[in-house]
């Protein structure tokens, strides 16, 4: 978040038209405003500041405050102001966010007001020119150190279920020969115990090698580039999937590349999502770049008219 703070003999503003699509609504008291013997912080809320809102509320306010009190005034104007930094938070996060920072001030025995989001507004200032008059602050969130989180305890009713139809605890079974691969994954996600280090490359490294299959430098972490004999590889396991599934009566699907950050339910689905996200700004919307995800099976069924009839169904994109 990027703060000017202007202590002045008055300031007063009146909202005109909206700025973006969707502002915020402004009940009646937030339309006009006339003050004197005031410190108006302009502050522009950055998607940075979206690692650790409550971190960065309560900084920005503590910084407020210190001036207010230099300046001795109690008197303060929260003032959205979108000229102090490129990287422009959405309004959905923004406006909690400074309202989060009006109530602390509140609480710190400040007189506060607010001036409402995504709205122009014409203004006028009168600043004091004393050497403490105008500020500017720079807030950031602090890494916080990471708390070892515990393992989650694995449930008492977890099993395995064997083609023939037996039941087994994930402690008793009798692993074959051939189910080493089957084991890692009993271990690693019933079992929850920790991959056992090792210096040896990895086997499937070689293969990578092999057939021409790997990282594209020019691009970020863990996007591929495939040589013909990789292209031949991923088209023909593409085709084979598609064969699979037609023959589980799947139904083959296509979907969008990007989806909304601000629908609730793609918002949730992304904050359990443990890897890198690709945001795009659009308008006053955020997007998010499609990863390895069901959601969009999710949002095309929700319109489908369907029955039982229609059930056992699946989807596959």
């Amino acid at each position: 978040m990027k703060i000017l703070l202007i202590h002045a003999d008055s300031f007063a503003y009146e909202v005109k038209d909206r700025a973006i699509k969707t502002p915020e609504a402004v009940p009646e008291e937030m339309k006009a405003l006339s003050l004197e013997d005031v410190l108006v912080a302009f502050c522009t809320v950055e998607k940075e500041d979206a690692h650790d809102p409550p971190q960065i509320a309560q900084k920005a306010s503590d910084s407020i405050a210190e001036v207010a009190k230099w300046v001795k005034t109690k008197k303060i104007v929260v003032y959205p102001y979108a000229h102090l930094s490129s990287s422009l938070a959405s309004a959905d996060f923004s406006v909690p966010l400074l309202a989060r920072m009006q109530e602390i001030l509140s609480g710190m025995g400040f007189e506060v007001r607010r001036s409402p989001f995504g709205w122009y507004k014409a203004f006028s200032i009168k600043c004091k020119g004393h050497p403490l008059s105008e500020l500017s602050r720079t807030i950031s969130a602090e890494p916080r150190k990471e708390e070892r989180k515990p393992q989650p305890q694995v449930p008492e009713d977890s099993a395995i279920f064997t083609p023939d139809g037996r039941i087994y605890g994930l402690r008793e079974y009798d692993y074959g020969p051939d189910e080493g691969d089957f084991r890692t994954l009993v271990e690693r996600e019933g079992l929850k115990i920790p991959h056992a280090e090792t210096r040896e490359e990895p086997k499937y490294i070689a293969y990578l090698k092999k057939f021409g299959i790997e990282a594209e430098p020019l691009s970020d972490i863990g996007n591929m580039r495939y040589g013909p004999r990789g292209a031949l590889i991923f088209d023909l396991i593409g085709d084979y999937s598609l064969e699979l599934a037609l023959a589980l009566n799947a139904l083959p699907i296509k979907g969008a590349n990007m989806f909304d950050l601000d629908h609730p339910a793609i918002k949730a689905h992304a904050q359990l999502f443990g890897e890198r996200l690709y945001e795009v700004d659009l308008d006053d919307k955020r997007y998010v770049l499609r990863y390895a995800a069901c959601f969009q099976q999710f949002a095309m069924l929700k319109d489908w008219t369907l029955s039982y009839r229609n059930l056992p169904l699946g989807v596959f994109e």
